[in-house]
């Protein structure tokens, strides 16, 4: 009589015994320093013990080569796409998927054109952020694309009926101008990318809106928008500069612009914060060792790639078993870090 075969150990099988959840399994077997080392340990010794093969997660059981799942961003360099990327991946390993990194570069006829070619890709799936310059996509319209599992992440376009997750960009703007205006600044300036972006034309909400409640009103000249490349930066200070009364605070649309710019304004002897008080849309690591620290608008970027995730597999789970997807929003709070480049004594 010939031997049973032996089934694949799956990570939820290990998860189950250690009473942890399958992804800090899947963190520990890839030695993510977020996990401890008593769990690593004691993941990696019941996955010996298991004979546990590392990559080939449910293959066995479900009998089919591993899926493929597209991550389509305009700049992998933003924190909050790698840490999207990492617990996707890390959810689609236990679930016999894989996920690939596919950059437009900001570029729509790019993101256009894998959009059009995502089938002949191979992909079962794709998780979405458009650029700041996408107007419309229609192609996602596409009849050919019905039944395709879609997410929009972070920079979305709300004309398309998919999912979102988006960050609270209006109420980080909010914060970030009235904390400016209880440190005495009335001259606040804005550099955001273009308005057609809904990211941009959110944190100009927000903006507006902190400046109304306090009985400002809104002086079009401090708000510049550009494509925020470096010169871009450089033009719009020159733009600031040129004013009859120049900013006593800048807001940045992002981190890269927070640094390029006390970089310059230490290199022309403006002060910051007492010259120039400065706060930033959004986190880097960078911030809080940069001198001044750069209080900045944040979100937990960890809560955010968890959100998507659920999201993601929800969705491709829904059209499957032929579910209708509702095109809903989540949307993620943002917090105001206040340190040195704004606290005005």
């Amino acid at each position: 009589m010939a031997a049973k075969r032996k089934e694949s150990v799956t990570l939820q099988e290990i998860a189950e015994r250690l009473r942890v959840s399958a992804s800090t399994v899947s963190r520990a077997l890839n030695n993510n320093p977020r996990i401890s080392k008593e769990t690593r340990e004691a993941v990696w010794k019941l996955a010996n013990e298991m004979d546990y093969q590392p990559y080939f997660p449910d293959f066995a059981k479900v009998n089919r080569p591993m899926r493929t799942i597209g991550l389509l961003v305009p700049n992998f360099s933003n924190p909050i796409y790698i840490e999207t990327y990492n617990i996707l991946q890390e959810e689609a390993l236990t679930k016999g998927y894989q996920v690939v990194v596919l950059n437009s570069g900001n570029r729509p006829e790019v993101e256009k054109q894998i959009i059009t070619d995502v089938k002949n890709l191979g992909l079962c799936g794709l998780v979405i952020s458009f650029s700041d310059t996408t107007t419309n996509c229609i192609n996602i319209n596409n009849p050919d694309l019905k039944g395709f599992p879609i997410v929009a992440i972070h920079r979305v376009n709300f004309n398309l009926q998919i999912p979102r997750i988006i960050i609270d960009n209006f109420q980080g703007a909010f914060l970030a101008t009235n904390h400016l205006l209880t440190m005495g600044c009335n001259r606040i300036a804005l550099l955001i990318g273009k308005k057609s972006c809904p990211i941009y034309s959110e944190i100009l909400k927000g903006y507006k809106q902190a400046l109304s409640k306090n009985g400002l009103a809104l002086k079009q000249e401090y708000v510049v928008s550009s494509s925020l490349t470096e010169s871009d930066v450089d033009a719009s200070l020159d733009i600031l500069y040129r004013l009859n009364e120049i900013p006593d605070a800048i807001i940045t649309a992002n981190p890269n612009i927070a640094i390029q710019i006390i970089s310059r304004l230490k290199d022309e002897n403006i002060r910051v914060p007492e010259d120039i008080a400065i706060v930033t849309i959004g986190n880097h690591s960078l911030l809080k060792y940069w001198t001044p620290t750069i209080t900045c608008v944040e979100v937990n970027n960890l809560e955010f790639a968890r959100a998507t995730t659920k999201k993601f597999f929800e969705t491709l789970q829904k059209t499957e078993i032929g579910q209708s997807i509702s095109p809903d929003t989540s949307i993620i709070t943002t917090r105001l870090s206040i340190r040195g480049s704004s606290i005005k004594r």
